[in-house]
């Protein structure tokens, strides 16, 4: 049975921002912030999960069910979405009465034909996607502490988990995922040891620091006509990332430390050089796709090598396996010093710094899988009703349903089932929650 409770946050914004902001963040390496202090709380306190559903309503998922998030604010004024145009039957009257969101709500507007202040007393904007500030389109649950969250009145929003406090930080660059990542769960958001958060953006890879007074916003890296959406973020800040032509062919290799960019270009020419990147063992790896002289596919890997600025191109190694898919359309999930890779073929993948080698006998129907995800110490991989849990060993657990989508905790997973059920799995033990979701995307908040 659903328990849906109507959750309230109270934000002061001022002003609306113009999509303009919204390029990248800017076109300097540091940018200006606006704001130290929170412009409200968000009652996230107590979740388990959030689920974004397809109407782009944003559902917190507890032990004890699920409940629709909502905003309750005075003077809400996000970009697209004042007080005074979202509450029920809202006119320019000075006073109104609004039950859209579970409780009765009353707004006192006032304003001139300029767009002047407006203040509003307990209006409740619940996040149903109704109207382009209360649709949400992404939220990242990140090991930082924050939840990153895009609305589609291209707002950014991070979300401190321990008390709720909601920051604005539009200002950073407007993410753009399309494409990010070799993998369908390659990380769009990242963040390094000291909990600085990385994205891309049609601008550039930016970063925000909230370690300071202030938030802290820079460009780390430069897009010219070539796309960085392929990049990690190493524990000490380092970002490396391809170089891609229109296309998708890589054209080379950058790494951004400390405003200092080293590159290795490649000599493409037939290679289609498609391919991903990740950090094992001290060094970066590269592993990309080319065309022979029979214009057939041969994997190969690059392991670079970095002095701590600089990134130079090292020993290449033919890949003599089957199961790698050009096309970026598998799965992988790294743990420590290996990555187990879901590809286009009927079993599991595993790299580490000396080989590619398949992980075990187990076999799936890849068209089945669902969704998978690391918390780093281990990967699940959602095939059909089974999940297979990849540590130090293999095991599989059942489950009464199929598997929608599913995101790892520190202990454990999440699922949302294919009959929109939710299920948590600790230990090998399967207990199913109350209510019930149709989650778009579903983040754990342990991570």
């Amino acid at each position: 049975m659903k328990h849906f409770k109507y959750l309230f946050i109270f934000l002061v914004l001022v002003g609306c921002k113009d999509s303009a902001s919204n390029e990248a963040g800017a076109d300097k390496a540091e940018l200006d912030s606006k704001t130290n202090e929170g412009i409200g709380t968000l009652e996230v306190t107590g979740a388990i999960a959030l689920a974004t559903t397809a109407s782009g309503s944003l559902v917190k998922v507890t032990a004890n069910g699920t409940e629709a998030l909502s905003f309750s604010s005075e003077g809400l004024s996000l970009a697209g979405c004042t007080a005074s145009e979202s509450t029920s039957e809202s006119s320019e009257s000075t006073e109104s009465t609004s039950n859209e969101s579970g409780g009765e709500s009353t707004s006192n507007n006032s304003g001139d034909e300029s767009g002047g202040e407006s203040t509003s007393t307990s209006t409740s904007l619940r996040l149903t996607g109704d109207d382009d500030c209360l649709t949400v389109l992404h939220t990242f649950s990140l090991n930082n502490g924050y939840v990153l969250m895009t609305l589609k009145n291209e707002t950014v929003l991070l979300v401190r988990k321990d008390d709720g406090l909601v920051f604005d930080v539009t200002e950073a660059g407007w993410p753009n995922f399309d494409g990010t990542g070799f993998f369908k769960n390659s990380p769009k958001v990242q963040t390094d040891s000291a909990g600085v958060i990385y994205y891309p953006t049609d601008g550039g890879i930016v970063s925000i620091d909230m370690a300071g007074e202030q938030p802290k916003y820079s460009l780390v890296s430069e897009k010219g006509d070539e796309t960085n959406d392929n990049f990690i973020v190493t524990s000490d800040g380092k970002v490396v990332y391809t170089i891609d032509e229109v296309g998708g062919y890589s054209t080379g290799i950058k790494m951004a430390v400390g405003g200092t960019v080293s590159e290795i270009n490649f000599d493409i020419g037939k290679k289609s050089h498609l391919g991903f990147l990740w950090q094992m063992d001290g060094t970066f790896h590269y592993v990309f796709s080319e065309r022979n002289e029979d214009n057939e596919t041969v994997w190969k890997r690059n392991t670079l090598q970095t002095d701590g600025l600089g990134l130079t191109s090292g020993t290449e190694q033919t890949i003599e396996i089957e199961g790698l898919n050009e096309g970026g359309n598998g799965w992988a999930c790294q743990m420590g010093n290996r990555i187990v890779i879901v590809g286009a073929g009927s079993k599991l993948i595993e790299a580490t710094s000396s080989k590619f080698d398949y992980l075990n006998d187990i076999n799936y129907e890849v068209y089945s899988v669902k969704s998978v995800d690391s918390n780093g110490d281990t990967c699940y991989v959602g095939v059909g009703k089974t999940i297979i849990e990849i540590g130090t060993t293999v095991t599989t657990i059942e489950l009464d349903t199929a598997v929608g989508k599913l995101s790892a905790s520190k202990d454990g997973v999440i699922v949302n089932g294919a009959n929109n059920s939710l299920v948590e799995v600790q230990g090998g033990i399967a207990t199913e929650l109350e209510g019930s979701v149709e989650a778009k995307q579903l983040e754990a908040m342990d991570k």
